[in-house]
């Protein structure tokens, strides 16, 4: 059995590959339900989409009215400046494998 994650003591950067197998996952944050659609090596944050909730309107380029989307944000996997993992990951932190296994 893999060990997991500590979010209160976690030194060790957490592979982009182990960030991928997170994609399709679904979780609750704050009152919703979310899916992770991609992840960017960029921080590294996670792109969620809400499952529920009014459909809203995206835009192209030019700040013009595209087609409805469902309701999209970012959520990093590290807290600000550190290597803690954001809180907000909560189950989902549950499912990483430490580094070096």
């Amino acid at each position: 059995m893999q060990a997991m994650h500590d979010p209160a003591n976690h030194s060790n950067p957490i592979p982009f590959n182990h960030l991928l197998d997170l994609i399709g996952e679904r979780f609750h944050l704050g009152n919703r339900i979310y899916t992770v659609i991609e992840v960017l090596p960029e921080g590294p944050c996670l792109i969620l989409e809400a499952n529920s909730g009014a459909l809203g309107i995206q835009e192209n380029q030019h700040g013009e009215p595209l087609r409805r989307t469902r309701t999209l944000m970012s959520l990093p996997v590290y807290m600000s400046g550190s290597k803690t993992l954001n809180p907000d990951l909560g189950k989902l932190a549950e499912l990483l494998p430490r580094s070096g296994n």
